[in-house]
């Protein structure tokens, strides 16, 4: 991908001007095996909103891969409610992102945005899988909205972020070294609410900073996890809109949750009435490991949790164990 020289895929060239040009490529080429495509150094940043659909025959030996090589892709929400995203995979598979900077303007308060979108395909039945977001910094360059907006949200409704369908069944994300920055959560994975068919979903080796809301957000999930993220809002500089959840989770099976760091929800707000929980595990949960997790750094004048168990009503085998909580008052 080169902004500097012309699309010519079609006459036998190597060359999309833009993200969008690749996916019109893609979802009208016959077949796609195996694709890598770099995006040349220097060539942003590039200012568009772009949809990715499922492409027939890919799987584990044909895949496609965007190295973006530290590019960025620059989106401003639109007044479409159709258009609410940098990219949106739409129900697509075997895609990795490698080195891309995704940036987003929310333009008002409430206005939801989700800057990289995996959206459950609803007219053909498709959820995302075998997708890797590895190396990206997803970030808000303002911090206006307290909304719905999200870094990344795998969910099966456009505009509405936490709401759980009987759809979605996302299955084998792996969200590994990414820096998500700003907005109301960091990352969303929902499950399926009458099954636990999302699988193996992963969240890992991230720095999530300056959330307002949920960090990282997982509901009705099957053998994900959550592991060695550094969540932090050491330098966030808007108020506290409501309670602040690190990790929060609702009907789990086989979660592990391990060797995470939250710290400083309040560091810039440190006389804050907002709620604090560190990590929460709501009904349902069972058969979980919780362990070797840090939490420090908590001041604030508000409630302060280190980890909620209050409505853990799990009757599975789970080891909670080795965790250490420092709340400072």
């Amino acid at each position: 991908i080169n902004s500097a020289d012309p699309t010519d895929v079609l006459s036998s060239g190597t060359n999309f001007a833009n993200f969008h040009d690749l996916s019109y490529y893609l979802d009208r080429a016959s077949s796609v095996t195996n694709m890598v495509i770099d995006v040349v150094i220097g060539s942003g940043p590039y200012y568009e909103n772009v949809q990715f659909n499922r492409i027939s025959g890919l799987d584990s030996n044909n895949k496609i891969t965007i190295n973006g090589q530290g590019e960025e892709i620059i989106s401003a929400i639109m007044s479409n409610l159709n258009v609410m995203y940098a990219i949106r995979l739409y129900g697509a598979n075997w895609m990795t992102f490698n080195d891309l900077i995704i940036s987003g303007y929310p333009l008002s308060l409430f206005d939801p945005m989700f800057l990289f979108h995996l959206l459950y395909d609803q007219y053909h039945n498709y959820s995302c899988q075998d997708i890797t977001i590895n190396n990206c910094t997803i970030q808000f360059i303002n911090n206006n909205s307290t909304g719905d907006s999200s870094c990344i949200i795998a969910n099966a409704f456009i505009s509405s972020a936490i709401v759980t369908s009987a759809f979605p069944v996302h299955r084998n994300i792996l969200i590994n070294e990414c820096k998500l920055i700003r907005g109301s959560n960091g990352v969303i994975i929902l499950g399926n609410s009458t099954n636990l068919n999302s699988t193996q979903n992963i969240v890992q080796n991230c720095e999530i900073r300056d959330i307002l809301r949920n960090s990282v957000y997982m509901t009705r999930q099957t053998d994900s996890s959550i592991l060695t993220n550094h969540i932090h809002r050491s330098t966030n500089t808007v108020t506290p809109p409501g309670t602040y959840y690190g990790v929060y989770t609702e009907g789990c099976l086989g979660l592990i949750v391990t060797r995470n760091r939250i710290h400083d929800p309040f560091k810039l707000f440190p006389t804050s009435t907002v709620a604090f929980i560190g990590m929460a595990f709501d009904s349902n949960t069972k058969n979980v490991i919780i362990a070797n997790n840090l939490i420090y750094n908590v001041t604030s004048n508000g409630t302060m949790t280190g980890i909620d168990l209050s409505i853990f009503t799990s009757n599975g085998i789970n080891y909670i164990c080795y965790n250490t909580i420092i709340l400072s008052g």
